[in-house]
């Protein structure tokens, strides 16, 4: 399976963080690529750490924002446009992954997941608020450990 991560430079370390956990909690072998906008000798050299340590590697991809510069503002830079370039830029399934979650099961479950022939599938981000019903609900950290529960109670 082939998992993406799509970074600036100074998300890489939590993007790494991320990676590590998912090699951790994967059944079977997983392919990580991470596209990064803008990468620094700095963040080549902890790759390459986190290469050598887990005996696992990580394809870096240099991410190309020609084309993108009109949506790319400081909260919202152009790397954050990567999940919906994804069906362009790789071939077959893939999985794309925030770089600040943390994986604590495993994903390949995810994979034979069906999306009705759509190019996309998502989810729910269990950290932002959710609209629903005119009202605003805040999550709770209970929730995001029984998501399940949380969205069968609201």
């Amino acid at each position: 399976m082939q998992v993406i991560y799509g970074v600036n430079a100074t998300y890489v370390l939590p993007a790494l963080v991320s990676i590590y956990s998912l090699w951790k909690h994967t059944s079977q072998p997983v392919e990580s690529t991470m596209y990064v906008d803008g990468i620094t000798e700095q963040n080549q050299y902890a790759i390459q750490r986190v290469n050598d340590t887990c005996g696992m590697s990580i394809q870096v991809k240099d991410f190309d924002a020609t084309g993108l510069e009109d949506y790319d503002n400081a909260r919202f830079p152009a790397i954050s446009l990567l999940p919906l370039l994804l069906p362009s830029l790789e071939k077959g399934r893939c999985l794309f992954i925030d770089a600040d979650t943390l994986v604590r099961g495993d994903v390949w479950e995810l994979l034979s997941a069906d999306l009705g022939g759509m190019p996309l599938g998502a989810c729910i981000d269990m950290g932002q608020v959710t609209y629903l019903e005119r009202r605003i609900l805040n999550i709770r950290v209970v929730d995001m450990f029984r998501p399940a529960r949380a969205r069968l109670k609201n």
